[in-house]
């Protein structure tokens, strides 16, 4: 009785180190496999990134890290990734950088998509690489077990389509629009005229063909892969939301590493990040190009001057509510 005891311990702890997934390492040849894990879509630019990161990194350190990729959220929820990276169950984690809001602590990170805070990507990627961003994250690692890797890859900004065109803000009054659920959002939308919408992704198609809803805001990938340009076909890039993929890293997985390891994670995240961007670049052309010739519509003479002048009010209604105050200011004032 007592072997057959010993022998079921001894199992229990082999399965329990076999699931815990995280960081191994080989004594042969020194190589580690990392996982990273991203609720993006296999064919979205999500994934694509963390590919591209995963290829740099292991071309950089010559195969000595592999990073296995395992998208479409099979892994779980976003809440779901950031908890296995605190107790070190997965390595890596891709995602959105306003998802820090997910986590204790990140309440300062729904500022991030408040409409026009950022005047346009390069401000944007100024914010990246600013002291406030290094604050906000500081609040966050220790209390989440994670540490911030840096930006990978930046997405196309959030527009709007819709079934007739808009060429101002008085066109947006009792506007119907789906917009996902974010307070700051729907508040702004609401200061626009409209009627913001919740409603799930798979069922957009339908609400703008029957007109339950008129329009949806996304980026125009995302509006292109879902086919609501389709029965949505006016574009506006108003690019009133700027948003991108960011890098963490378990805290646990981290401390383990050589510095030669941490300098390979950081040598391929740059190379990665600038290759990728400049993809975006090229493939945005081809988009619009790939889009016109299906019969989309390009508003591109919007005014957007109310919209951001309404949006600027609403941030400062939820200036020291939502954020920690004064950081509105803060990030609009980067590279001013």
């Amino acid at each position: 009785m007592k072997r057959i005891i010993a022998m079921i311990v001894v199992l229990s702890i082999v399965v329990g180190v076999l699931m815990a997934g995280g960081t191994t390492e080989s004594s042969a040849d020194g190589v580690i496999s990392l996982k990273m894990g991203t609720t993006g879509a296999t064919t979205g630019v999500l994934y694509k990134a963390a590919v591209e990161y995963a290829e740099k990194v292991a071309e950089v350190s010559g195969g000595k890290i592999k990073i296995e990729v395992i998208g479409a959220g099979a892994l779980g929820t976003t809440a779901q990734h950031y908890a296995q990276l605190r107790e070190g169950s997965l390595d890596i984690f891709i995602t959105a950088l306003d998802t820090g809001t997910t986590m204790k602590g990140g309440e300062d990170f729904a500022v991030c998509v408040v409409p026009y805070l950022f005047r346009d990507s390069k401000h944007y990627a100024d914010f990246l690489e600013s002291d406030v961003l290094k604050e906000m994250m500081a609040k966050v690692e220790p209390e989440n077990g994670v540490k911030y890797l840096g930006p990978m890859g930046n997405d196309f900004p959030r527009c709007l389509s819709a079934t007739f065109p808009i060429y101002s803000i008085e066109d947006v009054n009792n506007l119907k629009v789906r917009v996902p659920e974010t307070k700051s959002m729907m508040m702004v939308w609401e200061a626009w005229g409209a009627n913001p919408m919740v409603i799930a992704s798979k069922e957009t198609y339908t609400a703008l063909q029957s007109g339950m809803c008129d329009a949806q805001e996304n980026s125009l990938q995302t509006a292109f892969n879902n086919g609501w340009l389709e029965v949505a076909k006016y574009f506006m890039p108003i690019d009133y939301v700027q948003q991108g993929n960011i890098l963490y890293m378990s805290a646990l997985t981290y401390d383990k590493l050589t510095d030669q390891q941490k300098a390979w994670l950081e040598e391929g995240r740059e190379l990665a990040h600038v290759e990728f961007n400049n993809w975006m670049q090229d493939s945005y052309a081809d988009l619009v190009e790939t889009a016109k010739d299906q019969g989309v519509i390009f508003i591109d003479d919007v005014d957007v001057s109310g919209f951001i002048a309404k949006a600027a009010e609403v941030a400062k209604e939820l200036d020291g509510v939502m954020w920690t105050k004064g950081l509105y200011d803060k990030i609009a004032a980067i590279g001013i």
